[in-house]
């Protein structure tokens, strides 16, 4: 495995998209046990509501709250501890026998019959306990199948009916879709605003996105974590930060990533050491895992291109024309003032002549 010195344990955790059809893809409830959790449910349901109107006011009114302590204390699972416990005076000579013990404790000779029989009972007893649990555990599912599953208590509450089997549709959801359509005004809005880090998530979360199988381990993390902590205190940013930055980002690239990518230029400062150590930044993440697919590698190219001449590749025929009319202007703020500034071949020449 490539850089194990990143991974803190002795597991890989790697963190993956998924969806319900993997889930389903990995054999589940099918509609039958959905159908007999609907009824637990419900019964549980009914239980409750008389309960809380029958039982319930009976059980207030003859109990106090010192019948109700001396109830929790009789529980079995508190009396099983406290019998061997400290409190029961019967128990404590065993302290003293304890320590006696232990003082005079010698290992016992591989061959002694008495260590023989003690591990023949010891795999007796869990080979019987392994029965136990494997018959109850045939029981008790048994039991659900055969109770739940009855088309008679199903009937019962209200679950074999023409009007529990029809679907409810879903309605629109007119609050959720002003706010996806706010944040995405956002988001359109903000791709070509930001800085160095704007930039290096961004060419991080593009290069990701070539992988055939989605997702980021801990080495990645691990990488990042050093990276921050070879930071000054002061430009350090919280998790808090980065969780926006990298939502923002990633959002930038679903709803457009052609002119997401075209950008990132404009978010490079014009200090070319600082290019260089973000675009290791880049490498050292992207290569923790290992050999780069080839998807990867022509992502990798891309961005290293972007950072190296500071002119977006031509996008693709089928939406050339969306990036042009969607690109506006970078602009440089003085006092008052406004004025634009266009990137040409001449200024990215003079940046790679400056470089080497």
């Amino acid at each position: 495995m490539a850089h194990a010195e990143l991974v803190s344990g002795n597991y890989l955790v790697r963190f993956e998209a998924r969806k319900l059809d993997d889930i389903r893809a990995l054999g589940g409830n099918d509609a039958e046990d959905e159908l007999r959790f609907a009824t637990v449910a419900a019964v549980s349901a009914i239980n409750q509501g008389l309960y809380r109107n029958f039982v319930g006011p009976l059980v207030r009114s003859v109990t106090s709250e010192q019948t109700a302590d001396w109830l929790r204390k009789a529980h079995p699972n508190r009396v099983q501890f406290e019998a061997f416990s400290d409190e029961n005076p019967l128990i404590r000579p065993f302290a003293d026998l304890a320590e006696r013990v232990r003082g005079n404790r010698r290992p016992a000779d591989a061959g002694n019959l008495f260590l023989t029989i003690e591990k023949a009972v010891s795999e007796q007893i869990v080979a019987t306990l392994d029965s136990y649990r494997d018959a109850r555990d045939r029981m008790t599912e048994s039991m659900f199948l055969n109770l739940y599953g009855s088309p008679v208590l199903q009937a019962m509450v209200g679950l074999r009916s023409d009007a529990a089997k029809a679907r409810q549709r879903i309605g629109r959801d007119v609050a959720r879709e002003a706010a996806v359509a706010k944040t995405r005004a956002h988001v359109e809005a903000s791709i070509e605003h930001g800085g160095l880090r704007e930039a290096t998530v961004r060419a991080l979360l593009y290069i990701g996105r070539g992988r055939a199988q989605r997702g980021a381990d801990e080495r990645g993390f691990a990488v990042l974590r050093q990276i921050r902590a070879e930071r000054p205190e002061n430009r350090r940013m919280t998790l808090a930060q980065f969780k926006e930055m990298v939502r923002e980002q990633d959002l930038s690239l679903r709803i457009a990533e052609e002119r997401a990518i075209d950008a990132i230029p404009m978010l490079l400062p014009d200090d070319v050491a600082q290019q260089e150590e973000a675009l290791d930044v880049i490498r050292r993440i992207v290569s923790v895992g290992g050999e780069l697919p080839a998807e990867v590698q022509t992502r990798l190219s891309r961005i290293e291109t972007l950072f190296a001449t500071g002119e977006p590749a031509p996008p693709t025929e089928e939406d050339a024309w969306d990036v042009a009319a969607a690109r506006p202007e970078r602009t440089h703020e003085t006092r008052g003032e406004r004025r634009p500034v266009r990137r040409t071949r001449g200024h990215a020449a003079a940046r790679s002549s400056a470089r080497s």
